[in-house]
């Protein structure tokens, strides 16, 4: 129970209640809400939203002390919830005695708090304050700051952040009077109390020479005291873990905080998650395989591929390791960029680094060696662990954003331990053309392309027998002889026998973003049942889990914690019943999850097939329309026709789904006159497009009708094809191509994309973040070829 004289010093914020894992005392908090509110006879629910659904995981009973639901959605007026009737507020019966506000926004609370006092209900009001203001169970630490603004001048707290006692700002290190006055502080708090010191030794020495007393106060026993002289927040992290039951700077917040320097104190959000306890670069010895990912993927998503790769590993009778410093490099970043303040961050070059380099906008700054230089202390720390481990094999997934990174590391390993086999897959060996590509770098042994479940554990095998193999279908290797003619290896058809990712390397709640947001991805499927579109690289075999399966994963993952997921996959309805069903068993088994895919525009869509989507926990959909007139849908081959796009998106809006859209321009054979009939197509759909999620110019990427085939469409080249695909093996760039009959070059294919950009615009339709992005990376590009040929 919090004093009253405590209370008087503390502020609190309703985004610092829960840590919405499963590792803090949520469920101890929710119970004790609970309790609380059956002191009354009647209760009203106002926002059953996904905080409700997160507090039925953690107690299913919860409902029990609810008698009725409160909406301001009209749609949702004479509906059932969770059991419950859901009315307006001004429906509110007379006999309800509180009205409990099921937020943890304080903007949002504040506004449904004044909607209740506007309607003139005389009616006690409760909210995520009960825990503080009753002393109830469960009331985290981080709900709760100090404040600050009643303390020092021209600090001001926005509703829903907090404050935070920011070591890392507490020394300018200049021989200022802050910091003497710091150091003085610090040797009253220690009075006669000897501390041995680790740590900074530079600081050490500098607070000593500001401070005479400290080099005393320094000089304690090792097995006695221990005071952790350090500021950054990964380096006191390590070191508590060497001695937990040191003390560590924080002391100067807890004796004296009113007399701190107003530096000290950081305003931040208080849904960041850290601190957290992130893996160590390590590895085991005597592996017999280590597999390996590096930055970046996309936000701190999982990596379920490895995911596959690992389940793989684990039924064969060898020694693995899976080691993710994607997701180690991500949380060192953010960790260090929160909560030692730093508002920026920069190499020691002086590159300055971006606030998120994981967000899509970012991609290129991992291809640039200016960039990668931040993490040298890891690649090195990597490098030499590696070197000393000395596994047998070592498997890495290749993407885009991580070739630079890897090239380094294994060129580097394989000049001192030129033994070790390194295998190489993912979405840069997605097709034989990039396979070939990655086998150049030097640094890889064996490429698998594609799908690897058929292939992998013979070759594993026949390397730990010191074999070589070679001449593998679905495979690339070094050893391959030169006449070897290259074939696909086999695809596994039922993928039911292949475990689901459990990432049992780290766990999952390791797996969110810095904020706490956490979006899980998933895969139904394999390939694409339509393979026809013209432009697209992902055209092979598609096959599907079952419908027992997939929620059989979907409940795992939730009882883990998870409740949003990304189908991360080509052709999601590529069987409409198929998809039709696995909601029909999230329903089944009462699972409160969200879920995100993309869906293609498919006749078998109905308004009552996206109503089961809704129900199932479908919020988002993205339909891949890609050509929006009559020709370019031809041009496309997306096989529907433009009537059938706009019932699907209708049908899916008035559902209740959140749709988003893509448009892809520059096709071979498209006219002005498909543009403008594009925009006013897009335009005429407006009342069903939530966002505009993506708009690209044509790419000519490898795997597609297009890149295969370039003669078939009218396709040229600026150069000799030969040589252009040997230079460019995974994309041709945008101004080495042309098509003809209509000519469409980049020149036309970028002022086509402003033109289609600047009117959707005009006409309301919003864009996303990353459509935002590309089409300001497009003017940029325009802007250039006009000043280029001015």
């Amino acid at each position: 129970m919090l004093e009253d004289d405590i209370k008087k010093e503390l502020a609190f914020v309703y985004e610092g209640v829960f840590t919405f894992d499963t590792r803090g005392d949520d469920g101890i908090a929710i119970k004790a809400i609970e309790r609380h509110l059956k002191n009354y006879k009647k209760v009203a629910l106002y926002g059953a939203g996904q905080l409700l659904n997160y507090f039925l995981r953690h107690s299913p009973e919860f409902m029990d002390a609810i008698e009725i639901i409160v909406d301001d959605k009209e749609a949702l007026w004479g509906t059932i919830i969770h059991g419950k009737k859901v009315i307006s507020l001004h429906e509110l019966p007379s006999d309800i005695e509180a009205v409990f506000v099921c937020i943890h926004q304080t903007g949002l609370v504040e506004k449904l708090i004044n909607n209740i006092q506007k309607s003139g209900k005389n009616i006690h009001i409760e909210t995520l304050k009960s825990l503080y203001d009753f002393d109830l169970d469960g009331l985290s630490q981080k709900a709760l700051r100090k404040r600050i603004e009643e303390v020092y001048e021209d600090v001001y707290v926005p509703a829903g952040k907090s404050v935070r006692f920011c070591i890392h700002r507490a020394f300018s290190h200049d021989g200022s009077d802050d910091d003497i006055r710091l150091a003085s502080m610090l040797a009253d708090i220690l009075k006669h109390q000897k501390m041995h010191v680790v740590g900074n030794q530079e600081l050490k020495v500098y607070l000593e020479s500001l401070e005479p007393r400290l080099t005393d106060l320094f000089d304690g026993d090792e097995k006695k005291t221990v005071l952790i002289l350090e500021t950054e927040f990964l380096r006191i992290q390590a070191l508590m873990e060497e001695y937990p039951n040191a003390v560590t700077l924080s002391i100067l917040e807890n004796e004296h905080w009113r007399s701190l320097p107003k530096r000290v104190w950081q305003v931040y959000d208080q849904n960041v998650i850290y601190p957290i306890v992130i893996p160590r670069i390590s590895f085991e010895q005597n592996l017999d395989f280590l597999l390996l990912d590096l930055p970046a993927r996309y936000m701190a998503m999982a990596p379920n591929g490895l995911g596959y790769v690992h389940n793989l590993l684990s039924t064969l009778d060898i020694k693995h390791q899976t080691a993710d410093f994607d997701i180690v490099f991500y949380h060192r970043f953010h960790t260090k960029r929160i909560m030692d303040g730093m508002e920026c961050l920069a190499t020691k070059q002086g590159y300055k680094i971006k606030e998120d380099p994981w967000d899509m906008e970012s991609a290129d700054e991992w291809e640039k060696p200016e960039f990668i230089e931040y993490f040298r202390d890891e690649i090195e720390e990597i490098i030499h662990k590696l070197i000393a481990s000395n596994p047998k094999i070592v498997g890495i997934s290749l993407h885009q954003t991580n070739r630079l990174m890897a090239h380094e590391i294994f060129t580097r390993v394989k000049a001192l331990r030129p033994e070790i086999m390194v295998l190489a897959g993912g979405y840069d060996s997605a097709n034989h053309t990039l396979a070939k590509s990655v086998m150049d770098e030097g640094c890889y042994d064996y490429v698998f392309v594609g799908e690897a479940d058929m292939t992998m554990p013979d070759i594993v095998k026949s390397i730990l027998s010191r074999g070589e193999p070679k001449n593998v279908a679905g495979v690339v290797s070094r050893y391959d002889d030169e006449h070897f003619i290259w074939t696909p290896a086999p695809l596994i058809l039922n993928l039911d026998e292949i475990d689901f990712p459990k990432y049992q390397w780290y766990g999952v709640s390791i797996y969110r973003n810095y904020n706490g947001y956490q979006l899980m991805p998933i895969a139904a499927s394999r390939g694409c049942r339509w393979s026809k579109c013209t432009f697209c690289a992902e055209c092979f075999s598609w096959r599907n889990n079952s419908a027992l399966y997939m929620a059989d994963q979907f409940e795992w993952l939730y009882n883990e914690g998870c409740d949003l997921f990304h189908f991360n996959e080509s052709d999601l309805n590529g069987d409409p019943t198929a998809l039709g069903n696995i909601c029909k068993e999230i329903i089944n088994r009462d699972l409160k999850i969200r879920l995100v895919g993309q869906l293609r525009i498919h006749p078998e869509s109905t308004l009552e097939y996206f109503q089961l989507l809704r129900a199932g926990g479908f919020v988002h959909l993205r339909f891949g329309v890609d050509g929006w007139s009559k020709n370019t849908l031809r041009l496309q081959k997306k096989g529907y026709p433009k009537k059938t796009v706009t019932q699907n998106l209708r049908d899916a809006h008035a559902s209740g789904i959140r749709v988003t859209t893509n448009m892809v321009i520059g096709v071979p054979g498209e006219t002005d006159e498909d543009v403008n009939e594009s925009i006013a197509f897009v335009i005429e759909n407006k009342p069903y497009i939530d966002m505009m999620e993506n708009i690209n110019t044509l790419m000519l990427a490898a795997g597609s009708l297009y890149y295969e085939n370039p003669e078939l469409f009218g396709i040229h080249f600026r150069g000799e094809k030969e040589n252009l695909y040997a230079k460019y093996p995974k994309m041709i760039p945008a101004d080495l191509w042309y098509s003809e009959t209509p000519y469409i070059d980049h020149h036309i294919r970028l002022e086509r994309y402003q033109k289609i950009c600047d009117a959707l615009f005009n006409a309301g339709v919003q864009f996303g973040e990353y459509a935002k992005w590309a089409a300001k990376r497009h003017v940029e590009q325009l802007q250039d070829n006009h000043s280029s040929n001015g």
